[in-house]
């Protein structure tokens, strides 16, 4: 499988997606093979977020299907962050932090 990585700021992707711009500040997205990479002010934060939705698409290769919004979230996490560091990609204590708090988010 072939990944597309979209830079939003770079496409004006908000424009063509009928989101705000807002939508996109600090988050990222993927559809199918696409990713599409958020505004971020720190690079590592979009790093992660990178391999956060490499993660969700990894995980649906290996059929992974999780009905649990959550727990889809802490897959996609966790299945990124392995493949970061197969790479030797590692992240400070702040962004994974932030990682964390992102989580947390759908864990209602």
């Amino acid at each position: 499988m072939n990944l597309k990585i979209i830079d939003c700021i770079k496409t004006c992707y908000w424009e063509k997606s009928g989101m705000e711009k807002e939508d996109y500040i600090n988050k990222s997205y993927t559809c199918g093979n696409e990713i599409i990479l958020g505004i971020y002010d720190d690079l590592e934060l979009k790093l992660i977020s990178f391999f956060h939705e490499v993660g969700h698409i990894a995980s649906i290769l290996f059929n992974e299907e999780i009905e649990n919004k959550y727990e889809q979230e802490k897959l996609a996490w966790d299945v990124g962050l392995q493949i970061a560091a197969s790479y030797g990609v590692y992240f400070s204590e702040k962004t994974e932090n932030w990682a964390n708090q992102q989580l947390e988010t759908y864990n209602t």
